[in-house]
């Protein structure tokens, strides 16, 4: 067999910069070298310089087969589905949240349009005790409307705590620690509320900030959603794809 010029990629993020995920082509930042030597390989430029891990062979008058490059490229070094696993993962807590936050909202409206605002007009207790007599309907819906907000409270300070440690700078990432904090202030909001006997202010700002917490972990779900999971058709990687385009 004669020599064939190639370009030669090993799996650690040597032609892009390693992130967590890539969900969006903007997320796709080509290290510069690695794009002037695709270049050189498609005969746009000269020159046979390699940075480390990625390196060229052959002359600079001759050119790379880069539909051969991406095909043995792909066959030889596979997606890694740990990260594909783990984006779901994120994907997946991220709705959840999504959905208590949603419930916790539908509970607040309940708690609204029942006059039942005040039926616990004591905070944190209820009624005198942690946990009421639930013999009206008043009473159980605000009483229950507090137990969610607090378990809402701990659910999305996890998700803060997971996109900090798990996530690499991104959308996601600052949205899950956005969630953490806005939770806490909702919180502090509702027993201002009831505190303040329903004031406007911190009635409105506790509306507000529910419309924005469901907002947040909606993001978190989508943006985290691994792009192409469950498509029967094989994706190109990324890193192959920028080659292509020469991006």
């Amino acid at each position: 067999l004669s020599p064939r010029p190639a370009l030669f990629l090993d799996r650690d993020g040597t032609l892009i910069e390693l992130v967590e995920f890539i969900s969006t082509p903007d997320d796709v930042r080509p290290i510069a070298e690695a794009v002037a030597l695709a270049r050189v390989g498609q005969g746009e430029t000269r020159g046979d310089q390699a940075e480390d891990g990625v390196r060229g062979a052959g002359s600079a008058s001759q050119t790379v087969d880069l539909d051969h490059l991406v095909h043995d490229a792909a066959v030889l070094h596979p997606p890694v589905r740990g990260a594909d696993d783990a984006a779901i993962g994120h994907a997946l807590f991220g709705f959840k949240c999504a959905v208590l936050t949603f419930l916790q909202s539908v509970l607040g409206a309940a708690v609204r349009h029942m006059d039942a605002g005040l039926v616990c007009p004591d905070v944190p207790l209820c009624l005198g005790q942690w946990i009421p007599p639930l013999q009206t309907t008043t009473v159980a819906v605000h009483f229950s409307h507090r137990v969610t907000g607090i378990l809402l409270l701990i659910t999305l300070l996890a998700l803060a705590v997971r996109g900090a440690r798990s996530l690499g700078p991104s959308a996601a990432r600052t949205l899950a620690m956005s969630a953490g904090v806005l939770v806490t202030l909702q919180v502090i909001l509702g027993f201002l509320s009831v505190y303040t006997r329903l004031a406007v202010l911190p009635v409105s700002l506790h509306t507000l900030l529910a419309a924005t917490i469901l907002g947040v972990t909606v993001g978190v779900a989508v943006i985290t959603w691994a792009p192409g999971e469950g498509s029967d058709e094989e994706s190109e990687p990324a890193e192959l794809g920028a080659i292509r385009h020469g991006t």
